[in-house]
């Protein structure tokens, strides 16, 4: 069962959004090792390029750790179908003409369009929750040390 209402903003994000809404910042949350998750070998060829692109981006802000592979692998995976689709697409077009028994025809939109669709909602979700949108960016208040590479007071 869900648990109700909105999800909590995890304490580094409110800080580094600058805890607009000034509630109280959770002193007791858990506070995970700062590193990088492996890439998992069975990524796509896409997924993996996309793996490449993003984690050192998010790495230079402090936002991953080892155990954020999920949410990684997830973003990753659903953005490399949605490439995929959207190629596919690119290649054949959105609609085909098949015929009925009767022999007419008819336009119909080929599945590679819902697919595509579904998995750009996916990954712009994930992409959300890792910051990887211009308005979550917008969102966050990163400090000027965090971009050097040195360590930040949040860690």
């Amino acid at each position: 069962m869900a648990i109700p209402g909105k999800k909590p903003t995890p304490t580094k994000l409110k800080m580094l959004h600058g805890n607009p809404g000034r509630r109280a910042i959770h002193k007791n949350e858990a506070r995970l090792t700062r590193g990088l998750p492996r890439a998992p070998r069975w990524l796509d060829r896409l997924a993996k390029r996309e793996w490449r692109r993003i984690v050192p981006e998010l790495d230079a802000v402090g936002l991953l750790s080892r155990v954020d592979g999920f949410v990684l692998e997830a973003y990753c995976t659903c953005y490399g179908r949605w490439v995929a689709a959207e190629q596919t697409i690119t290649r054949i077009g959105t609609v085909y003409q098949p015929s009925n028994k009767k022999g007419s025809k008819y336009l119909q939109q080929v599945p590679h369009v819902s697919i595509a669709q579904k998995y750009l909602a996916e990954a712009r979700a994930f992409a959300e929750q890792l910051g990887l949108s211009p308005s979550a960016r917008s969102r966050i208040d990163c400090p000027s040390s965090a971009s050097s590479g040195e360590d930040d007071d949040l860690d």
